[in-house]
């Protein structure tokens, strides 16, 4: 029986996200983290940095030669991100990742990647909610990159700063199969409507999302003429306070901390 989030819960939904991103190997905007303190060679960069101008700073990044250039790449990642370009902060650490895998801020490198991702996950959201599908695989794709930074280095400082992003995303994916289940529910097919509307009570049980799949169970339910079902399903509802049934909650309601500078 879904119940209201404590506190103590929210607690330990943290500690199941971040075990299940630790062990998993199949399956409000972003904070822009800081930049890295160390400056890489190249006057060009730096005045890109200083006027957050994404073109110039990967196009200074492309002048540089010899290690410049994976300091140059995370610098020019951070301007994109504060500079709104997501896709291309992603593809500067993609490239310093495969370029250095093992440096000493590929951690960082990691985090911007996915700090990028899930900015692109919350850019589908501006002009309203996206298609459940292209909803659920702009999720996947962050919580991938974030599961990586998790899994790939356990000693990492940013590997606590994923946490939130984490929740964020998990609370996303529920929303989306929620939207697809009442999506089922309009195109009159109610047996895949319930099918999905179980998923999300028992994988997601931990978010108000999965107290509105309660109730969208119990509408059709009562809407096939299985009022006794129904009515079992509503007095659960009953039970619970309204902000357990999601009404206090917005995008927002996970927040994302500003993480800590680069050593």
């Amino acid at each position: 029986m879904p119940s209201t989030i404590s506190p103590v819960q929210h607690r330990r939904a943290a500690l199941a996200t971040i075990a299940m991103a630790s062990l998993l190997l199949g399956s409000g905007c972003a904070t822009t983290p800081p930049a890295p303190e160390s400056e890489p060679e190249g006057p060009d960069l730096q005045v890109a940095v200083a006027a957050s101008d994404c073109a110039g700073a990967r196009a200074a990044v492309a002048r540089l030669h010899g290690a410049a250039v994976l300091e140059g790449r995370l610098q020019a990642a951070y301007v994109c991100l504060q500079a709104g370009h997501p896709g291309a902060a992603f593809e500067e650490s993609r490239h310093f990742l495969q370029a250095a895998p093992r440096h000493a801020h590929a951690d960082y490198a990691r985090y911007l990647g996915a700090v990028a991702r899930f900015a692109q996950w919350e850019g589908l959201h501006a002009g309203g909610e996206p298609p459940p599908a292209r909803d659920s695989a702009a999720a996947r794709a962050a919580f991938v990159q974030f599961r990586a930074l998790v899994r790939d280095h356990p000693d990492s400082p940013y590997r606590a700063e994923a946490v939130p992003y984490l929740m964020r995303l998990r609370q996303g994916l529920a929303e989306a199969e929620l939207r697809a289940a009442r999506a089922c529910q309009a195109a009159g097919d109610p047996e895949e409507a319930l099918a999905r509307a179980r998923y999300v009570e028992r994988h997601y049980d931990d978010t108000p999302v999965a107290q509105q799949a309660l109730a969208l169970r119990a509408e059709i339910l009562a809407a096939r003429g299985h009022e006794a079902q129904a009515r079992a399903l509503r007095r659960r509802m009953d039970r619970l306070p309204a902000d357990a049934m999601g009404e206090k909650e917005g995008r927002g309601a996970a927040a994302v901390p500003a993480p800590a500078p680069l050593p």
